[in-house]
This record gives structure tokens, sequence and C-alpha cells, in this order.
């Protein structure tokens, strides 16, 4: 028992068979800690590999079109609202690529996890250096330069979701074939 009335961490042998690695067990519910951690994994990055999409294809080339008078209020209510969307799914993509780390699936080499950590990380670092700062040059006005320079580099953002979302998908083909 963890101390909460419906929660126990059972462990066991192996990922494939019930049991077979720490579980949560919520009630009726029973996953095991090791599955829920690609869950997590898919059920962030996917969503950030459609969103980044979206964002690259639609939103970003967009900002061209805002008139000058009424970009720098478009802008701050993109940046706001997208936040909203994008920080849960980057901050819950990370640690389930930190997790996946220290804790591998069976059937899935070890290098696949670090290659999945490299590429979240790429998309923090790329985030956090320069997207975040050319949107802060967008948020005192339209910057065809700023604008410029995210839409060449948001490319590395999309190209890292896109190859982490194809890995993870792979990832549950693996687990479900080991399962068979």
């Amino acid at each position: 028992m963890c101390g909460w009335p419906l929660t126990t961490w059972v462990p066991s042998a192996t990922l494939l068979e019930p049991r077979s690695y720490p579980s949560l067990r919520l009630g009726r519910f029973d996953v095991t800690s090791l599955r829920a951690i690609l869950l997590l994994q898919l059920a962030t990055t996917l969503p950030l590999v459609g969103l980044i999409w979206f964002v690259q294809v639609v939103a970003y080339p967009l900002f061209a079109r805002v008139a000058a008078a009424d970009f720098p209020a478009y802008h701050e209510a993109h940046s706001r609202l997208i936040t909203y969307v994008v920080a849960p799914l980057m901050l819950g993509e990370l640690l389930g690529a930190i997790a996946w780390l220290f804790w591998p699936l069976d059937g899935v080499p070890q290098a696949v996890a670090w290659v999945g950590a490299a590429l979240a990380v790429g998309a923090w670092i790329v985030t956090v250096f320069v997207s975040i700062p050319q949107h802060n040059l967008l948020a005192r006005g339209f910057d065809a330069r700023a604008l410029d320079v995210l839409l060449v580099t948001n490319w590395s953002r999309t190209a890292a979701w896109t190859v982490r979302g194809a890995m993870l998908l792979w990832v549950l083909a693996v687990v479900m074939k080991t399962r068979e």
C-alpha cells in the first residue's frame, strides 16, 4: 500500500504478462508503470506532432497577415492561449522521456529511449533559447525578421516531434507484437 486508499504498487516479473512491473491499481483499473510511461509519451507527443505542424503551416505564416495595429493584441492572445495547450504536453512528454531512460521496455532497444529523450530535450532547447526570444520580440510588434527566424527554426521542432511520434508508434507496435 502506498498510503492512498485505492492505490497499491504490485511488483512482478515481465512487462507483457499481468503484474510484470509495478502496477498502479485504482479500483478495477490496473496498468503497469511501464505501460503508463509509454501511454504518457503517446498521449503527449502525438498531440504535439499535430500541433507543431499546425503552427508551422498555418499559425506562424498567418502572423504576417495580421494588421500592424492589431498584431500586439493578436500575438499576446496567441502566446497566452497556446501556452495552455503546449506547456502541459511538453512537460508530460519530457517527464515520460526521462522516466523511460530509467525503466526501459522489454523488446525495445535502450538506444531508442535515449534518442527519444534527445529529441524531447532538443525541442525544449529550441523552444527556450530560440522560439521564446523570437516571440518576445514579436510581443513588441510585428517583426518580419523574428517571424522568419521562427519559421526557419521551428522546422527543427517539427522534425523532432514528428520523428519522436513515429518512433513511439513503432515502439507501440513492438510492444503489441511481443504481446501476441
